[in-house]
Formats: C-alpha cells, structure tokens, sequence
C-alpha cells in the first residue's frame, strides 16, 4: 500500500476526519428516523444536544493575533457563553479580541448547522462587556439532514491550512470561487469591498511598498504574499465602532474564510491598525501614497482600520497551530455563574 510521505497532507486528513466526527456528536439526538422515539434524559425531559464539540472546533477558528483573549464558556444550560479577555483603554489589542470572539460564533454556527440543528444569539447588554453574546443549539428537528456544503464548511474549521504563505500565482480563481468568498462577506451592519480584477495590479503595488516597512512587515508579512497581485477583500472599521459591530465584522471575514476552503483556496487576514500605520506614513510618502491607494481600491477612509482579506491557493499545505484548548475553554455550573 502507497504511503504518503507528506506529513502535512496526512495532519489536514485527519483533522477533516475529527471535523466531521465530532459533528455526528452534536447532532445526536436531533436527525431521528420518522416515526423514532425523542431521546430522553432519565426522569423524563427532552435531551437537548450538547454544545461542546461546537465550542471545540470554535477554538480553531481565526484568531486575528489574539486568540488567547477569547474566551467560550459552556454551561450547564447548554449554552456557549462568548466573551473577549480584556478592559477598555487596550486599544487595538482589545479590537482583535472582539474580531476573533465574532470569528468563534461563526464557527459554531457553522458546526450547529453542519448538524441540522438552529442556533440561536443573544447578544449582552453593554453593561456585560467584555461578554458578547450567549449563543445556544436549537431543539432537535427530526428528518432533518445537513447540506453537503454545511458539512463541508464545518470541516473546514479545523483541516484548512495555514494561509500566512505565498499563494501559488499560476493557480487564478475562478469566477464562481470567488463569488462565493464574496457572497457572504457582508451584512448589514458590515460593509465590504470586492477589489475588482482591474484593480488588483495597482492594490498588490501599495501592499507591497506597505510590506517593504519593517515595522509593518511584522504586521501583515513580507512583500512576496502579493506576488501575482491575488484577489483582495477589504473590510473597514470606524475609529470608534462599537463592539457589536467589531463582533460582526469578525463573524463576515470567518465566513468568507470558510467559503474560500470549501471551494480549495484560502483567505489571509490582514490587519492594519491605524495607530501603527500612521506614524510610518507621516514619516515615509511611498506608505502614505499606498495607503491612500488601499483606502480608494478598499472603499474606506485613510484613518480607518481595516482587515484585508488576501485570497487565494496556498503554494504548500502547511499546518495551522493547535490551539490552547484550555485556556480558551471553560465550564460554569450554571448560566449565572459558578465555575465547576
């Protein structure tokens, strides 16, 4: 029997397989046959599905460079509860925070749906913050089964690879590829940009004077990730955007990386933190020229923070990291409170 000899292949097999193996588990006691008994726990009362393994694979979702500040609580009321580890006054540390807390409610949507079941939001009042949301698995919906695509985003949380790399440039997109990156990349109230083909020479130009700066190489990477000048999606922030919105932003960008791995190419985040960006550019024309170019081609304003999504088919299947399980997780023994 051939065997492969390409570790790397083998490691995203077998995180598809564990993807699609712990969505089978969520879903148990929710697709019954027609006719079939509801599972019941003992003393009577329906079992509603657990959402651990939904909180799993929501750990494997982008991090936006800070993924040790989500945190996902699962309670004994079999809710998640999404909250961002930090205070107000950590400027962009704490915005990261937020885009990724988003990026993990859209995972677990992704897994609740991958196992036919609904998914409720509740999003916290402000006084609540840093918690966001409280998100729970719908009841069981009998008959049901889940669209192969809904299976195949939600194994896409864990298999797809890591993007951070150059993208193979003789490998274009095609156009059905790339409507379905950008038919999930807004929603009101998140706005986006579809940098247009015609666009992307002078796009991939600015960000590669942008990654010729040391100091902003270290934020978004070297200049050879815009070799071939590949599809960009842009999503701009207000300065001062609420934190609902921060959350949302990151639920859109999630969802379109998900859609690039369903249909084998891959997004790479980028983000652009005014603070750190403008001084370069105070400093250097070239930047400020770039950046300027980025906000037309982008559709947003100069001063605004902005994530970019760099698009396309990764050169080498390299690994993404495990996550740190444990410190992003944790159990409550009750929706109110009271670790266990």
């Amino acid at each position: 029997m051939h065997r492969s000899e390409d570790p790397i292949d083998r490691r995203s097999l077998l995180a598809g397989v564990l993807a699609l193996g712990a969505v089978p588990s969520l879903a148990m006691g929710q697709v019954q046959p027609q006719g079939a008994a509801t599972p019941e726990r003992r003393g009577g009362g329906v079992r509603r599905p657990s959402p651990m393994p939904a909180a799993l694979m929501a750990c494997w979702c982008e991090g936006f460079g800070a993924p040790d500040r989500v945190r996902l609580t699962v309670t004994r009321g079999q809710a998640i509860k999404v909250a961002v580890e930090g205070k107000s006054g950590e400027g962009f540390v704490l915005v990261r925070g937020f885009l990724a807390a988003g990026a993990a409610m859209e995972c677990v949507g992704a897994v609740s749906s991958a196992s036919a079941a609904s998914h409720t939001v509740r999003w916290s009042e402000a006084a609540k913050l840093p918690e966001v949301a409280s998100m729970s698995v719908g009841d069981p919906m009998p008959g049901k089964l889940p669209a192969v695509e809904a299976l195949q985003l939600a194994a896409a949380i864990m298999s797809r690879p890591d993007p951070h790399q150059p993208f193979d440039t003789t490998r274009k997109l095609e156009e059905s590829e790339e409507a379905a990156v950008t038919g999930v990349m807004a929603v009101d109230p998140v706005r986006a940009t579809y940098v247009k083909p015609a666009d992307r020479k002078a796009f991939g130009e600015a960000m590669r004077v942008l990654a010729s700066e040391p100091s902003l190489a270290a934020l978004i990477g070297p200049a050879s990730l815009w070799q071939g000048d590949p599809m960009a999606v842009v999503w701009p922030l207000e300065r001062n955007a609420p934190p609902r919105q921060i959350v949302m932003t990151g639920q859109r960008v999630q969802a379109s990386i998900l859609q690039a791995a369903r249909v084998g190419a891959m997004l790479d985040p980028l983000v652009l933190p005014p603070d750190q960006v403008e001084p370069v550019a105070a400093a250097n024309a070239e930047v400020a020229k770039a950046i300027a170019t980025v906000a037309r081609l982008g559709g947003c304003a100069s001063a605004d923070p902005v994530i970019i999504g760099r698009v396309g088919v990764v050169a080498e299947r390299r690994p993404r990291p495990t996550p740190a399980f444990l410190e992003i997780l944790r159990m409550e023994g009750s929706d109110t409170g009271g670790s266990s």
